[in-house]
């Protein structure tokens, strides 16, 4: 079985540094955000594969996106693919 459309949320390589830097040592890491910066790039280029081979539809944006922003950008990558079907 096969999804209709895989949808991935990032941000990009700076803010994504700029974000894990702002973080405080007293934050509470995840068992994800624990993990050293080489298995972030696998992660990454996991995600990037899906993109390019599996027809994932990627949207980046910046961490001070608000919910509703993010709901819009996700929506003007995935309306004109339901358009089609």
């Amino acid at each position: 079985m096969q999804p209709d459309i895989g949808i991935i949320l990032s941000l990009n390589d700076e803010q994504e540094r700029q974000r894990r830097t702002a973080q405080s040592a007293a934050t509470q890491k995840d068992t994800f955000e624990q993990k050293d910066s080489d298995f972030q790039q696998r992660v990454k280029e996991g995600y990037e594969y899906a993109v390019r081979h599996l027809g994932a539809v990627a949207v980046e944006f910046s961490p001070d996106t608000s919910k509703e922003q993010v709901a819009d950008l996700v929506w003007q990558k995935i309306e004109p693919l339901l358009e089609t079907r």
